[in-house]
């Protein structure tokens, strides 16, 4: 009776895992998410929704292969956050750009931990990769908003406030700057004869 229990038992546990992974996959092959696991080194051994998120193979994100597709400016500060990671058994959470195979650099937030046994020492990490291109784009365009003229898509007066803001602080250790300054004759007859809509697209 009792191995029949524990046959039992393996078995529901064997069904419960299979279940886990079952909806794992699910998840991942949503395209919004990639579930990785790193071994204690640092390899990555197991990846899943990878090809639906980047169009390439999961076998080719293996080991450290993913990394050779993050962005040049980002790459090595994405190797020295993990490394510090790991060193201090702390989670990793980190943005940078991925390249994906229709040539696009895609945006991805890394977020993930250690995973210990009973005595504490790390099994494996794991974690999870979340495109968050949207986010970004609509952070940049925010911010361009900030610093441009709505019409011409020129500096405006903030931008141009830091700008020299910037070269007067340069000036004071003997670097040379310019300003260059146009003015429009008779732009206000335009406008008061032709109205507001011939003024902007003169503008």
């Amino acid at each position: 009776r009792e191995f029949e229990t524990l046959g039992l038992s393996v078995e529901a546990a064997e069904k419960a895992h299979r279940e886990t992974e079952r909806r794992i996959r699910t998840v991942a092959k949503a395209g919004a998410l990639v579930l990785w696991r790193w071994s204690e080194e640092g390899d990555l051994v197991w990846v899943e929704g990878w090809e639906k998120l980047t169009g390439t193979p999961d076998g080719e994100a293996l080991g450290v292969a993913w990394l050779d597709r993050a962005h040049p400016d980002g790459r090595q500060h994405v190797l020295d956050t993990f490394s510090q990671t790991r060193g201090r058994r702390t989670m990793v959470d980190i943005e940078f750009r991925l390249l994906v195979a229709d040539g696009r650099w895609l945006w991805l937030r890394d977020r993930g931990g250690p995973v210990l046994d009973d005595n504490g020492d790390i099994i494996q990490w794991a974690g999870v990769l979340e495109d968050i291109d949207a986010r970004k784009r609509n952070e940049a365009q925010i911010a361009h908003m900030a610093l441009h003229d709505a019409l011409t898509g020129l500096g405006n007066r903030v931008q141009l406030r830091d700008r020299l803001e910037q070269a007067i602080a340069r000036a004071r250790t003997g670097s040379v700057g310019a300003l260059p300054s146009l003015d429009l004759d008779r732009f206000k007859q335009v406008n008061d004869t032709l109205g507001h809509p011939v003024r902007d697209a003169l503008l």
